[in-house]
C-alpha cells in the first residue's frame, strides 16, 4: 500500500495472526505497508479483508488520512481475527439486534454519537450494555410477545449499581420476510453516526468485538434473522424484582444462569421517562 506522492508507513504495526504487516520502501523511494497472508487463513475471508482494505482506502487523498484509516482498519480486524471468524448465530444476532435497537431508538435520540457510543459497554463483556452516570441498563431481546422469558447471566447482573437506577429493556421482535437484518441495523445506524469519524470508529472497533464484521453481510441477508420491532418494554429492577443476588441461596451455593418469566416482572413496568446521562 503506497501513496502517490508522500509516505504511509505505519508508526504501530499490530501483531494479527495469520497476517504478516511491514513498513517497505517503494522504488520510487516512498515508503508504504506491506501485508500478505501468513499460515492458515481462509483464502476467502483473506480475499474478503483485502477488498474491505481497498474499498475504505481507495477515495483518501490525503496520505496522513489514508495512514489513519489503515491503522483503524487494521486494529478492527485484530479484534475481529481473535474470535472464530464466523458469523454470529442466530442468538447472538438477536442478542445484538437488541443492543442496537436500543441505541438507536433510545441512546442516540438522547446523547450525542459519541457519548452514545462511550455508554454502550456491551461489547466490553461487562455487567450491563449500557453504562450511564445515573442510572445501567441491560437489555434482553425476545422474538413474539407470548411466553417471553428473561435469561439472567449470574447472582450480580440484577443488582443495582450503587447510587444508581438500573433498568432492564425488553426489545420485542417478530420474524418477517421484510424485517431489518443485522446488516441492515448496522447500516442504519452508521448513517446517523457518519458525520462523527471518530465515532464511526469507535462502534467498528466495538462490533468487531462482539463478533461481527461487514464481510458477513450476504451471510446475514441470506440466511440470517429478519427482524421488525413490535415493541419495548421497560423495567425498573427494584425491591421485589424477580431475581437472584448474591448470598440469596446461603453460603456454599452459587447459580450461574437462570430464567426469569415475564409475568412476574409486570408490577415493574416503568412507563416514565427515563433520563439518559
Amino acid at each position: 500500500i503506497f501513496h502517490t506522492k508522500q509516505n504511509i508507513e505505519l508508526n504501530t504495526i499490530p501483531n494479527i495472526n495469520g497476517l504478516k504487516i511491514e513498513n517497505i520502501v517503494h522504488e520510487s523511494g516512498r515508503n508504504g505497508t506491506k501485508i500478505g497472508k501468513e499460515g492458515s487463513h481462509d483464502d476467502k475471508v483473506y480475499h474478503h479483508f483485502l477488498c474491505h482494505l481497498a474499498e475504505e482506502l481507495f477515495e483518501l487523498n490525503k496520505a496522513i488520512h489514508a495512514k489513519r484509516k489503515l491503522q483503524h482498519l487494521l486494529h478492527t480486524w485484530q479484534e475481529f481475527f481473535k474470535g472464530d471468524r464466523k458469523p454470529l448465530g442466530d442468538r447472538a444476532q438477536l442478542g445484538l439486534m437488541g443492543e442496537l435497537t436500543v441505541l438507536k431508538d433510545c441512546v442516540l435520540h438522547e446523547l450525542n454519537p459519541n457519548k452514545a457510543l462511550k455508554a454502550w459497554t456491551g461489547p466490553l463483556r461487562g455487567l450491563h450494555d449500557f453504562v450511564f452516570k445515573t442510572c445501567n441498563i441491560e437489555v434482553k431481546s425476545s422474538i413474539g410477545i407470548n411466553n417471553r422469558r428473561f435469561i439472567i447471566h449470574g447472582e450480580n447482573q440484577l443488582q443495582i449499581p450503587l447510587d444508581k437506577q438500573l433498568y432492564l429493556f425488553n426489545p420485542i421482535f417478530d420474524n418477517s420476510d421484510d424485517g431489518d437484518t443485522l446488516s441492515d441495523m448496522v447500516a442504519s445506524i452508521k448513517s446517523i453516526i457518519r458525520s462523527d469519524p471518530l465515532t464511526s470508529e469507535v462502534m467498528d472497533t466495538s462490533l468487531s468485538k462482539v463478533g461481527y464484521h461487514a464481510i458477513h453481510s450476504e451471510h446475514y441477508e441470506n440466511q440470517g434473522l429478519k427482524l421488525i420491532k413490535s415493541d419495548m418494554i421497560k423495567y425498573q429492577v427494584e425491591d421485589g424484582f424477580p431475581r437472584l443476588l448474591p448470598g440469596s441461596n446461603g453460603d456454599f451455593i452459587s447459580v450461574n444462569d437462570y430464567a426469569i418469566d415475564t409475568k412476574g416482572c409486570e408490577n415493574f413496568i416503568q412507563k416514565n421517562e427515563i433520563k439518559l446521562d
